[in-house]
Formats: structure tokens, sequence, C-alpha cells
């Protein structure tokens, strides 16, 4: 059974910096250097790697990302190949598309060395990280162009322009993570001349994501899609120091789209309305707290926005986790939504309920499938 990387979060930097201050777990630390030295193996990564001709993006351009929609399949109707959706079932071959692989490679790898050479100040990572970085974003023949034009394409005659979809966007929220971790290798030797090319990669991707057709289609979207999108916009903001437009952008989700989303009983309708309710009711949940984590950054108090939305949508996701039957086609995993609950409760407190939950969580057959290092490391930013 192999472990899974945990979805990404927000990694608070200055708190960070305090839990460096004061000592860090040197459980994570270990597990950390093992991670960061086995990054130093691999690599370079690139949207433009391990991409075959009928998988180039209809721009011919191998530097535009590309993946395909995943619960679409082939049918022949009249003698026309057209793809129908199947929600909750994914088609296999959208594996044959490497450029989300690539791109969460790299973002893992670059995680891993930037946060080793913040804590163990050894330049190699930071080298390493430098490289791999200039691959992904800087070299003209690799770099992966500013955009998602190409994202989650549906195939078949009935897309003839070969044009990508606003869910697209889903697919390439490593950046957020990537652009959460670059600060901490700023001031290394090594990124000195990348920090300019970086800034404006991100720049012109945010201006995409922002005022494109296809960007604007996923922010006008009222569920999962919606929030997601929101963290790439604001940890980008945040990366290039936009402060008051993180404000702006969190305060905004939690005043207008929180309250749509999470009724008064804490379900999110459009999540639980699909066919892996417990999937996607967690989902967005994590999106909903990543926001919130960013906001604590620049001082914006979201866990209490919107009458509790995010606390009121957890004692929900918790209860239909543990209480009713799961559909035939979800297979029930409580350890999902461990990480969610655990940020909720080191935020609100306790009084029983969440603790239940992660001890059964602990207890459940997929438990075992999140320990290991990836999963170890989150102590070192944990509040």
């Amino acid at each position: 059974m192999s472990n899974k990387s945990p979805e990404i979060e927000f990694i608070n930097l200055n708190y960070m910096g305090q839990k460096k201050d004061r000592g860090p777990d040197q459980n994570a630390l270990e597990s950390l250097k093992k991670l960061a030295n086995s990054a130093l193996k691999k690599g370079p990564f690139s949207v433009t790697f391990e991409k075959q001709p009928q998988h180039i993006a209809a721009s011919g351009d191998p530097r535009d990302f590309l993946s395909y929609a995943p619960y679409w399949w082939p049918e022949n109707q009249n003698g026309r190949t057209v793809f129908v959706k199947r929600d909750g079932k994914r088609n296999p071959d959208i594996k044959d598309v490497k450029d989300q692989k690539q791109l969460e490679n790299y973002g893992d790898s670059v995680t891993y060395l930037a946060l080793a050479y913040y804590f163990f100040n050894d330049d190699k990572y930071a080298q390493h990280a430098a490289n791999l970085t200039g691959t992904f974003f800087v070299d003209d023949r690799t770099k992966m162009n500013p955009h998602v034009n190409y994202g989650q394409v549906v195939r078949g005659e009935g897309n003839p322009s070969g044009m990508g979809r606003g869910e697209g966007i889903m697919s390439t929220r490593m950046l957020a993570r990537i652009a959460n971790v670059l600060p901490l290798l700023a001031n290394h030797p090594s990124f000195r001349d990348l920090n300019g090319h970086l800034h404006n990669w991100f720049n012109d991707y945010l201006n995409w994501l922002t005022t494109s057709d296809i960007g604007r289609q996923e922010l006008n979207m009222p569920n999962n899609h919606h929030t997601w999108a929101l963290v790439q916009v604001a940890t980008i903001q945040y990366y290039l120091g936009r402060q008051d437009d993180v404000r702006r952008t969190v305060e905004g989700f939690f005043s207008q789209m929180a309250p749509r989303q999470v009724v008064d009983n804490g379900d999110q309708p459009l999540e639980s309305s699909r066919t892996k309710p417990f999937h996607y009711l967690i989902f967005n949940l994590h999106a909903m707290i990543f926001l919130a984590e960013l906001g604590a950054a620049v001082n914006c108090e979201c866990y209490e926005a919107a009458h509790r939305a995010i606390e009121r949508a957890t004692d929900y996701a918790i209860q239909k986790g543990r209480e009713e039957p799961a559909p035939k086609n979800e297979d029930r995993d409580l350890f999902l939504a461990s990480r969610s609950v655990q940020l909720v409760s080191n935020h609100h407190g306790d009084n029983g309920r969440f603790a239940d939950y992660l001890q059964a969580a602990r207890q459940c057959p997929a438990a075992g499938t999140y320990s290991g290092d990836k999963c170890a490391i989150v102590e070192l930013w944990s509040r």
C-alpha cells in the first residue's frame, strides 16, 4: 500500500520561523532531510518532457500545459466520436498526458528543497532548487507558458478547437504551493538571476487567471472550483507582495461566497450532491481552510467569518463521514478529512467531537496510506 501525498495547504512562513526559533520537531526534521536528499536526485521537470506528439495542445506548442477532462468518456454516436460525462468515474487514459505530473513532481521537489535550505542552511538544496526552477519557469525551450488555455480539454468532435475549460485550472493548483515556498529561496545567490523572471511569470499567469475567458469562467463557478481558483489567485498575490489584494480576495470569499457554499446546518449542497459527497465536502473545506490560513498571514480573521462557516462545514462533513452509509461508488476514507479537522481543532479548540473523529480516522483501513515522511513534515509549520 503506497503512501499518499497530502493535499497542498498554506505554509505560514512567519509562524514556521517562530517554530524554528523555538526548536522544531526532530522527527519532522528527519523526515524533511530524507525527502530533500531524495529530491536532490530528481529532475529536471518540464511540461515539455515525456510529451508524445498526439498529446500536444491544439496550439502546437509543447510548452502549453495540457490535461484532459477526467470524467469524460468516448462514445460512438452516428459514426462520430463524442465524449460524454460520467461524474465520479475517471477515464484512465488521462494519465497519458504527463504535464500535471511534471508540474506536481517539480512542486514537491522544490518544496522539500526550499524547506531543507531554510532549516539546514545547506547551499546544495537551494542550488538544486534553482536548477529545477530555471528549467520549469525560465529556459525558453522548456518553460511552461503562463496560462492554462488547454487544461481539462474535452476531446472528440464536439470540441474542434481543442481549447480547454475553466475546470482545467484545478489541474495546476500546485502552482499555489510553489508560490508559497519560493520566498524561502529568494535570497540565495543562485536565485538572484531567477527572481525577476519568476515574478514576471507569476504576474503574467495571475493576469491570465483573472482576466481571460477561461480564468473568469472558473472564478465564476460557485463550488470547489471557485475556492481552489482563489487559492491560486491569493497565494500568487501574496508571493508578489500585493498584501492589500490578498486581503480583498480572502475577505471577499468569506463575505460573499462562503455563505452561499455553506448553508445553516453546515452542508455544502453543491458538494454533497456529487457522486462522492464526502470527498467533495472535504475537498472544498480544505480549500476554505487554505484561504483562512493565508488570511491569517495578512491579519484577516477568517475562521470566525460567515458565522463560523468553516467550523460548521467541518461538523457536518465529519458527521456525514461517520453516520451515513457511503454511496456505492464512494470508498469512504475517514482519514481524508483528518488534516482539515486538525487545523480547525487547532483554531477553535475541541469539546471532544474532533478528537473522537480523529481517533476513528486513525483506525480506518486507509489510515496507513497517509503515514510517512510527506505527512510528518507538516509539524514544521503546524500551530
